[in-house]
């Protein structure tokens, strides 16, 4: 018997509900909405830090001071689905490469994997007050992504407590930007 048109155009998913073991259709490309909402978050979490790091500054770069990176994703955390928004956490640090240079490629893979924890860590805390979200689930990210790269080999180490020594005022903000989200989201 033939395939419809439709058959071969759409993959089959698991419905997550009451158990039934139902399937539905669901495009094998994603969504215009879908799309639209990983390009715009790609598209921001590369501007922001792009635009930090145009700041003149006599000091350490401001980037890991300020942590821009981790707005978008947190924001992502909050608005999309889990799978979206840690595809955009862990492609951003590869497109800004690409378009900017930065990240550098001693931290690149760090900070792929610590964005990628820190948007789980955001989606498995956020039922908890929103201020502390932000900073817990970076807390958290640095320190899998610290131990991580420690055991495997290859990787450039990440360091806890210089990280966090420099990043404080970042994490500042993302609380800020954590209790902002609790006070338009809610």
């Amino acid at each position: 018997m033939p395939r419809r048109a439709t058959e071969t155009t759409h993959s089959v998913r698991q419905i997550s509900g009451a158990g039934s073991g139902a399937a539905a259709l669901s495009p094998a490309v994603p969504s215009t909405p879908t799309a639209a909402a990983l390009g715009v978050g790609i598209a921001a979490a590369v501007f922001a830090p792009w635009l930090v790091h145009l700041v003149p500054t006599e000091g350490p770069p401001l980037g890991p001071v300020l942590l821009p990176m981790f707005s978008a994703p947190l924001l992502a955390a909050l608005l999309l689905r889990l799978p979206l928004a840690v595809s955009i956490s862990a492609l951003t640090p590869f497109v800004g490469r690409l378009l900017t240079g930065l990240p550098a490629d001693p931290v690149l893979t760090g900070l792929v994997l610590q964005v990628s924890f820190f948007v789980v860590g955001v989606r498995l805390m956020r039922r908890f007050r929103w201020a502390l979200v932000a900073p817990a689930a970076y807390l958290s990210a640095l320190a899998t992504t610290a131990a991580v790269t420690t055991v495997l080999p290859g990787l450039a180490p990440v360091d806890f407590v210089d990280t966090l020594a420099r990043g404080w005022p970042g994490v500042v903000i993302l609380a800020g930007i954590g209790f902002a989200a609790s006070k338009t989201l809610r």
